[in-house]
């Protein structure tokens, strides 16, 4: 095989192994493995399958289990021990997850004026990928942001010591797109408006002591975890 001026080698394909591994959606896999090639991750499944179907150069085998990497889904800090992914407030992109741009606007005035156009010109300019923390105060603006995420397809935060469930479904905020930080303690009848919607909820990373286990499993049944996935450039 021949390669042209100053082009590089492909990188080896390389087949991670265990005796269990865990897919993000699918059941787990005895004797399963992971086939990379680079940063890229080419296919996830049986270990035999995998060998039969890709030129792999070299295998790495490991005890225990292979797990997707962790998602930080509010960051506050340095990526953690096995996160690969997270989301985090702020203006510049950052690596290794979304940046969201704070919408903080206190007005429709200073949105309609200002505020509207510049978050607009933000979100087209960022490279990576980025969605917005809804944080405005203003009711209509909270209902202009939940229509501009419908309309190009980028993600809201949304913050719910600021903002009741009630009041951001009335707004139009919640639904697929949005992800929710900092829940506390929820009524039934919030968590239900919340699995209906189908938010996904980013849990505290510390359960307070007075929960048990099985009523932080009760409270938090069918709620979403965040998953990371390729949002894109929402308005290029």
């Amino acid at each position: 095989m021949t390669r042209g001026f100053g082009m590089r080698p492909p990188s080896p394909v390389i087949l991670h192994s265990a005796p269990l591994v865990l897919p993000v959606a699918a059941p787990p896999l005895r004797d399963g493995a992971v086939v990379v090639r680079g940063e890229r991750v080419l296919q996830v499944g049986p270990r035999p399958d995998l060998l039969a179907l890709f030129p792999v150069e070299q295998e790495i085998r490991w005890p225990g289990m292979i797990t997707p990497g962790l998602v930080d889904a509010c960051r506050t800090g340095p990526l953690g021990p096995g996160v690969t992914w997270a989301a985090d407030v702020g203006e510049h992109e950052r690596p290794g997850g979304v940046t969201y741009l704070e919408v903080g606007c206190t007005s429709e005035q200073a949105w309609e004026e200002r505020e509207r156009d510049a978050l607009i010109t933000a979100l087209r300019e960022h490279a990576g990928p980025v969605g917005v923390a809804a944080h405005a105060a203003d009711p209509q603006v909270l209902e202009d942001l939940a229509v501009l995420a419908r309309t190009f397809g980028f993600r809201l935060m949304a913050d719910l010591r600021r903002r009741s469930p009630a009041v951001l479904d009335e707004a139009g905020v919640l639904g697929p797109h949005c992800h929710l930080t900092r829940p506390g303690l929820l009524g039934p009848g919030e968590r239900k408006l919340l699995r209906l919607r189908g938010c996904s909820v980013a849990l505290p990373g510390a359960t307070p002591r007075r929960w048990s286990r099985r009523a932080t499993r009760s409270r938090w049944a069918g709620l979403r975890w965040p998953r990371p996935g390729p949002y894109g450039r929402p308005l290029g």
